[in-house]
């Protein structure tokens, strides 16, 4: 889940992003790499799309906005986002109300995927990451 302190690391951070270009570009930079070494390839062509647009000032409809490169930039643990998101064990409960996964009634559910691991939402509205530590 995300904790306070990291939800405005996140969200500051993204406005940060999108006032000071060094910075920003920096960070897209990095997140085009940790693409790259996961074998994301169309997610590196989505990045550079929308890094173009950006310098454009254009968006196109339906396509990224910063607050989906932050939360690739959270789910792919670049720092500073590398603490948004706490790292739990595969089937560990929910930190914050201690629900486990069971069939025919899930309480949890796998948000996104990725290779390397995946975000998972409780019905509390908490949401964590469970890595592959052979991917990472």
């Amino acid at each position: 889940m995300i904790g306070c302190e990291q939800a405005k690391l996140a969200l500051n951070m993204s406005t940060v992003c999108t006032r000071h270009e060094g910075v920003f570009r920096t960070l897209i930079i990095q997140l085009a790499r940790e693409f790259k070494r996961r074998g994301m390839e169309r997610h590196v062509w989505l990045l550079r799309r929308y890094y173009a647009d950006h310098l454009r000032r254009e968006r196109e409809p339906n396509l990224w906005t910063e607050r989906l490169v932050v939360e690739w930039l959270c789910l792919l643990r670049v720092p500073p986002f590398d603490r948004v998101y706490q790292v739990l064990p595969r089937e560990a409960p929910c930190p914050i109300c201690s629900s486990t996964e069971k069939r025919g009634a899930p309480s949890l559910w796998v948000e996104s995927a990725f290779p390397g691991g995946a975000k998972l939402r409780c019905r509390c509205g908490a949401s964590w990451l469970q890595l592959d530590r052979r991917r990472q």
